[in-house]
Parts: C-alpha cells; structure tokens; sequence
C-alpha cells in the first residue's frame, strides 16, 4: 500500500497539475473574455452541446494530455540530474519509468488525434507543438537558451491555438484581437523569465552532470543581463499596449500592477544573495509563478 501511495505522488508530482491548471485557465479565460465566446463555457453541461464548444473543449484537452506527456517524459530524461535538483521527481522506479514512457506517449497520442479530429490547421499545430514537447524532454539539457525559447513558445502558442480556432481558419489569423496577441507576448516574455530563473535554480545538478543549459551557455553575468533585457521589454510591451487595444479603467489598473511586479522583480534581480543562495532562486521562481498568475487573471478586464 505504501507503495501504491508513492507512486501515486509520483505520478501527480510528475504531471505538474498546477501547471496544467493554468493551461486550462489560460485558454479558457482567453475564450471568454479576450474573444468575447462565452458560449462555450455556459454550454459545458448541456445537451446536445454545439459542435463549435465541442471543439473547443476538444482543444483544450489536447493542450493539457500534450503538456502532460512533455512533463513525464521529461521527468524520465531527466531522472538522474532530477537526483540532485529535485530529489522527490527522481525517486520513481526502473518499472515505473516504463509505465511513465508509456503514459506519456498515449497522452501524446490522444492529443493529436483530437487536435486532428478539430482540423487540419489544429491537428497538425498539435503536431508542432508535440515534436517540440518531445525535442525538449529529450535534450533539454544540451540545448542552452533553446531549452527557454521552446517552453515559451509553446506557453505563448497555447493561447495563440485558442485565437486560431475561434477564427477557424489558420489563414484567418489577423483577424484575431490583437489583444490576443499582446498576452501571448507577455506569456511568452513571463515563460522565458522563468525557465531562465529555473536554470540557475538548477544550475548545481546540471554542472555535475555537465549539462549545456541558457546560464552555463552564457554565463551568470550575461543570463542576469538577458532578464534585465526582458523584463524591460515586457514593460514596454505593456506600455505599448495602451496605444492599440481597448483602454478602460480596470485593464489600465492590471498594466500599472504588471508594471509594479516587474520593477519588484528587477529590485530583487540586485539582491546580493542572488548569486550565492539557491533559496534566493527558489524564491524568484515562485515570484515569476505569481506574475503569470496575475497576467492570466488580468485577462478578464480586458
């Protein structure tokens, strides 16, 4: 029984189920509030329920099984530097790494047969995002500042897939709210952030094992330079905003608050602990968690 209950953990542990909470989130609340379809989410219990929210939900389910499967496989690519960086995700057995092989790619494959079942254009945007899911897990750790550009790609693509199937047509994508465009910048930028802050929270483990990730490839200095660069960049993308969406009272108040947290972020980024305490990292990383958080929510003032 003691068993059976590890490796529960370890499965949930493995399938981040906070992360895919806020994938969900995320392009349910773009749905809602930044295209204005509210059908599809009034119409989540009803019968029969119209093809277009079937579709949808269809989306969003190949979204949540296709990261699912990333994190697992990346779990079991990762498992021995995993030993050093997070003990806890490192600990599941020789047996269970199979099983979680296995899971992994059945997630993968319902994805794509559901993106596929949807359209073409989504099915094979699925399929994009499965071969970098897949490419990731398998070389993450040799890929330098690939390894960020990637997660945040696809976190910025997951609302990006929601604005494609609300136009219904891939060729149809400038019709879409350029507000949608503005959050998958900022969930892009915010991505990026954060996986930078995780590499040098791992940056232990992953010099032990000799590991190539964006910090060792650049180096302390610059990789503190690159996140100076960025939160810049997302303020000024922020800011620019103002000038092409919709500006209201509330939406106004979720920039200025955006704003805010980055300036907090650049203060601590001078801490002088930042170089030395991994505690500081885990600190920064659960701050970037929090500027997403507020960025997704964000999303219903708008």
């Amino acid at each position: 029984m003691k068993s059976f209950f590890s490796f529960l953990y370890q499965l949930i542990s493995s399938l981040r189920p906070l992360n895919l909470f806020l994938i969900l989130l995320t392009q349910a609340l773009t749905s809602v509030f930044l295209l204005n379809n509210s059908l599809c989410i009034s119409n989540l219990f009803s019968k029969p329920i119209p093809t277009s929210c079937l579709d949808f939900y269809f989306l969003v389910l190949a979204t949540v099984l296709s990261a699912a499967g990333g994190y697992m496989l990346n779990d079991c690519c990762d498992r021995k530097i995993d030993l050093i960086n997070s003990p806890k995700r490192g600990l599941f057995t020789e047996k269970n790494l199979y099983l979680f092989y296995f899971l992994s790619s059945l997630f993968f494959g319902i994805s794509l047969l559901l993106g596929f079942l949807i359209s073409l254009q989504i099915g094979f945007s699925v399929l994009l995002s499965v071969i970098l899911l897949i490419f990731y897990a398998k070389n993450s750790k040799r890929i330098g500042i690939l390894k960020p550009i990637i997660v945040s790609f696809l976190t910025g693509f997951s609302i990006v897939l929601v604005g494609l199937l609300d136009s219904n047509s891939i060729s149809s994508i400038y019709y879409v709210p350029s507000i949608v465009y503005f959050f998958t910048s900022w969930a892009f930028l915010l991505s990026m952030t954060r996986e930078i802050i995780k590499d040098f929270e791992d940056l232990k483990g992953d010099s032990l094992e000799n590991s190539f990730t964006s910090v060792i490839q650049l180096g302390k200095r610059k990789s503190i330079l690159l996140l100076y660069s960025i939160s810049i960049l997302l303020m000024f993308s922020i800011i620019s905003s103002v000038f092409v969406s919709n500006t209201t009272f509330y939406n106004s108040i979720h920039k200025i608050v955006m704003i805010v947290l980055i300036g907090i972020f650049i203060f601590l980024l001078n801490n002088e602990k930042f170089n030395s305490s991994t505690k500081v990292y885990k600190k920064l990383s659960l701050f970037c968690k929090i500027m997403m958080l507020v960025g997704i929510l964000g999303m219903i003032v708008y």
